[in-house]
């Protein structure tokens, strides 16, 4: 009996051991700040305006989020000088004026109407979404990064006074789907 607890509470010590090994040492051994790597934040269930989560998909975004991009603004009958840039006003054309396309070279008259100068950058560009200024134009982090790592200014400004910017778990269904390369279905 006396052998058996003695057992027991070596196997634990082992257990103990290697977990502490795991958690602590091999994450540090491999560069890897302890405090960033476990860091666990569970997901909300409903978002600030008590919505469900939404997914990182093309179908999801569109109807949440990016449908209301041509109703006011980004096309052909807006008249505040959007117009002239791509048209986000439907579904089917959203990543055809968006994808690979740059202001400089797909939109000139827009360049000098619109409020960023990021104008070399691609609009969308899939699986980067630091060098895609639809990221940096409606999330601020990302126009912080994007606006160091390239020295240009996204629109960010401009659709913040406008309210035209994403929440939280919008945002990281944006940078998920752009980083994921943009699937336009999934």
């Amino acid at each position: 009996m006396e052998r058996q607890r003695w057992l027991a509470r070596i196997g634990s010590g082992v257990l103990l051991t290697l977990l502490f090994l795991c958690f602590a040492l091999i994450p540090l051994s491999l560069g890897i700040d302890r405090e960033v790597a476990f860091k666990v934040e569970a997901a909300p269930s409903l978002t600030a305006r008590g919505e469900a989560p939404l997914a990182p998909t093309f179908a999801a975004l569109w109807e949440r989020t990016l449908s209301g991009c041509g109703l006011n603004c980004h096309s052909p009958e807006a008249a505040d000088g959007s117009e002239h840039g791509p048209d986000l006003s439907q579904r089917d054309g959203f990543l055809q004026q968006l994808r690979q396309k740059r202001v400089a070279d797909d939109y000139p008259l827009w360049r000098d109407l619109r409020s960023g100068d990021c104008n070399q950058l691609p609009l969308l560009l899939p699986g980067d979404p630091l060098r895609s200024t639809l990221v940096g134009s409606l999330i601020e982090e990302y126009a912080a990064q994007i606006g160091q790592q390239q020295q240009c200014h996204t629109a960010y400004n401009f659709h913040a006074t406008v309210y035209a910017t994403l929440e939280r778990g919008e945002a990281a269904a944006l940078v998920s789907w752009v980083a994921r390369g943009a699937p336009a279905t999934e």
